[in-house]
């Protein structure tokens, strides 16, 4: 365990940290209680990064539609949304296209 860890384990899977994140699980060490403030903040976060990646990926769909299987078949995933983001995002952009 470092210094500037929080816990000793993992919360989530209770491994030893030897890091910030969890050397198993791959989970950031955060207390245990977080004030709501810190709360607002981690979700407005993964909110927004999720937002642009999705917005990102509507605007490669509609105007370079082989670009994202490309990408991905080339082995460039992290800068793109995983498969199960990028189905959820088709999904709902067939949704709003209001094909059924």
């Amino acid at each position: 365990m470092t210094k500037n860890n929080v816990n000793e384990y993992c919360l989530n899977c209770g491994t030893e940290l030897l890091d910030l994140y969890c050397h198993n699980c791959g989970q950031k060490d955060t207390p245990r209680r977080q004030t709501m403030s810190e709360l607002i903040k981690t979700k407005t976060g993964l909110f927004l990064n999720i937002e642009s990646s999705f917005l990102r990926n509507i605007g490669y769909l509609l105007f370079k539609p082989g670009f994202l299987p490309k990408e991905y078949t080339a082995g460039k995933r992290d800068s793109e949304a995983d498969g199960f983001a990028a189905r959820v995002e088709n999904e709902q952009a067939w949704k709003i296209s209001g094909d059924e």
